[in-house]
């Protein structure tokens, strides 16, 4: 249970760590049938220090000690010491030091100029001199260079001091700068550099998708190339009616307002998702879209660790956990809402898919994957249109009951070098060519670029009867590529005017 280890500690619930009934090995004693004394556990101990990060997992602590209780909270004690001056107290404790020893020096001179001029008069007086006069006398010029001792010393000058930092603190309050110290007041009134943090400070602390390329379809802000190919396209190009989607310009039923329509195979870039599917979900082919819109809602839903909770300081219902998958459940609640065929709330898809196994987001492996029950979507629900192979399926409908599904996201680079083929927004399943490979990175290099954080959407299809696993970690993952999203965290509206006043005022401002 220690912090700082090189190695990382796997820990095991309390359960785990206790041996069995009559075992005689290390145990809590009682209830348990173990022979050793209560408090010893089976080689691992289940306790965290506070202060430990978790590097992999999820679970629920019971807290049991926290503050100077806490190890934690001992070490911090032992290494407790007094807060350093600020360089206006240090530059006061000079000049005090400086009072006191010009006042030293003062009292010394008048008391011996006192002494010696004392005794050169009496010296030459007629009754020379008076040894108790003199005691007396020598005593009155000490008590006054002791006075002048005590007045030098500047008693008043800390309050003095106090008051005009609490002046200055005012006046910083007046031009928003707000000061909670008043010794942190001579260093506010200073300021040459303002190093601030991103998440929160500059920015509002809600992330969004604002942009992505899901099936195929570009959407958002995104401006990278055209749609990627699917083979209905050949279809097309033969005779067949070409597939439109509406434009920015079309609400949110799906129904253009006058505006030319853009082709399915033109950029439509400047729709959202939910504009560009609704319209391909409403075609006489449109249930491969239903089907892999489901996929993808399903997907969101089930693997992530987000949930829905009560916010106490706004008294409203807000998501509650990693702010990227907090987004991505935004967008999922947003298609639902836009009424996205196909699309249903993450608490609707989280009660139908309980997770068969979870492999939670790890730093090292940069990715989070869930393995659930595949649902049976049409026409190959039993699993036999496509004989299970390296090419299986070859749709969505060759997905059957009794198959199981692994949903993985993560960072952009790492999970689209997994992916072998891809998911066309008609629900078909095809080689990932060069050129889409190629398309699929601009539009990742560009949502880097416009400060966006780029997840990659994929799945993998494991066939009846294979055993769950993580098959991210195989040589050759396979994975489908279902798209990529761009996430941003929008700005305050009041940071870019305060920006400009510190650079106005000579003062930089760095983002740490």
């Amino acid at each position: 249970a220690a912090t700082g280890e090189s190695q990382q500690i796997k820990k095991r619930k309390i359960p785990d760590t206790i041996p069995p009934v009559g075992s005689g090995a290390g145990g809590s004693g009682a209830g348990t049938g173990s022979t050793l004394p209560p408090g010893t556990f089976d080689g691992v101990d289940p306790f965290l220090l506070s202060g430990t990060l978790v590097a992999a997992g999820t679970g629920r602590m019971l807290v049991v000690a926290v503050g100077v209780n806490s190890f934690n909270g001992r070490i911090m004690l032992t290494l407790r010491t007094a807060a350093p001056e600020t360089p206006l107290q240090e530059k006061l404790g000079v000049m005090a030091k400086r009072i006191g020893w010009l006042g030293l020096a003062a009292a010394l001179f008048i008391l011996t100029a006192q002494v010696i001029k004392y005794f050169v008069l009496q010296s030459d007086a007629e009754g020379g001199l008076d040894a108790g006069d003199a005691v007396e006398n020598v005593v009155a010029f000490a008590v006054i260079a002791v006075s002048i001792v005590v007045v030098a010393v500047p008693e008043g000058l800390p309050l003095a001091v106090t008051v005009a930092l609490a002046y200055s603190m005012k006046h910083m309050m007046r031009d928003k700068n707000l000061v909670r110290h008043l010794d942190a007041s001579e260093t506010m009134g200073g300021v040459t550099t303002v190093c601030s943090d991103k998440t929160g400070t500059l920015t509002t602390n809600q992330m969004t998708v604002v942009a992505g390329n899901m099936f195929g379809l570009p959407f958002g802000d995104t401006q990278v190339g055209s749609r990627l190919p699917t083979p209905r396209d050949a279809a097309s190009a033969t005779g067949h009616d070409e597939v439109t989607v509406p434009g920015a310009t079309s609400d949110s039923s799906g129904n253009d307002d006058g505006a030319a329509q853009h082709s399915r195979r033109d950029n439509v870039s400047t729709t959202t998702f939910a504009q560009a599917v609704r319209r391909l979900a409403n075609q006489p082919d449109g249930a491969g879209t239903v089907a892999a819109i489901k996929l993808l809602c399903e997907g969101i839903a089930v693997n992530s660790t987000a949930f829905e909770g009560l916010n106490e300081r706004t008294d409203r219902t807000e998501f509650v956990g990693s702010q990227t998958e907090c987004a991505m459940l935004r967008f999922l609640q947003r298609m639902h809402d836009d009424g996205v065929t196909g699309s249903s709330s993450y608490d609707d898809l989280r009660r139908a898919k309980e997770p068969v196994k979870q492999f939670p987001f790890s730093s090292e492996l940069k990715r989070m994957s869930t393995i659930v029950e595949a649902s049976a979507p049409g026409d190959g629900g039993d699993g036999t249109a496509d004989a299970p192979g390296p090419d299986w399926p070859r749709s969505l409908n060759a997905v059957g009951a009794g198959c199981q599904v692994l949903h993985c996201k993560g960072a952009s680079e790492i999970v689209l070098g997994m992916c072998s083929r891809r998911l066309t927004s008609g629900g078909d399943i095809v080689p990932l060519s060069d050129d889409d490979r190629a398309t699929l990175v601009r539009v990742v290099d560009e949502m880097a670029h416009g400060a966006l954080r780029t997840l990659c959407l994929a799945v993998r299809f494991i066939p009846h009867g294979n055993e769950p696993r993580d098959c991210t970690l195989d040589e050759e993952p396979n994975l489908v590529c279902l798209g990529l999203i761009g996430i941003r965290d929008p700005p305050r509206t009041e940071v870019p005017n305060a920006v400009a006043q510190c650079l106005s005022a000579g003062v930089t401002v760095r983002m740490v």
